[in-house]
């Protein structure tokens, strides 16, 4: 009977635990929007990339968040990680893992730039001819504003201005 009461209690520590480490997120795109409320057309600010916010609570798709600052307001999910920021680098920095970063969460505005060594010698040993590496690099050129990606968002009613099937 101890024995099973222990392990009751260590579970419920666990979970304890684990709730504590959700508390806080990180912003995870170049920067993320903190709304006066839960809309999209809501007052905003923008925080940058790695931000620590307070999650205070989860509606629908959207955090109400504390910054460090002390200031409230909301954050779309998608914008947000648990997963603490690497200090150095970005996310891949040289290691060749992936992102984890699905379709819809990328943006243009927050992918990331430029084809490593790497990456070059990947394009080579595959066979993937110069002419379609020389068409990425001139793609890595091309820059799109957030404001830009903002606008294709909300005329697409994408991401955070998506309209909730109820």
């Amino acid at each position: 009977m101890n024995r099973w009461l222990f392990v009751a209690a260590l579970l419920v520590a666990l979970a304890a635990g684990d709730a504590v480490a959700q508390d806080v997120v990180y912003v995870k795109s170049r920067t993320a929007k903190i709304r006066a409320d839960k809309s999209a057309s809501a007052d905003a600010k923008e925080v940058p990339a790695g931000t620590a916010l307070k999650v205070l609570s989860k509606e629908d798709k959207y955090y109400q968040v504390q910054l460090p600052d002390g200031s409230q307001g909301w954050v779309f999910h998608v914008s947000v990680t648990d997963q603490k920021p690497d200090e150095g680098g970005g996310v891949l920095a040289g290691t060749g893992a992936t992102s984890g970063i699905t379709v819809a969460e990328a943006s243009t505005s927050a992918s990331i730039r430029g084809l490593k060594p790497m990456a070059e010698d990947y394009a080579k040993n595959k066979g993937i001819s110069p002419k379609s590496v020389d068409g990425a690099r001139k793609m890595e050129e091309l820059a799109i504003s957030s404001k830009d990606v903002d606008v294709f968002l909300r005329e697409g009613k994408l991401g955070e201005y998506a309209e909730v099937k109820k």
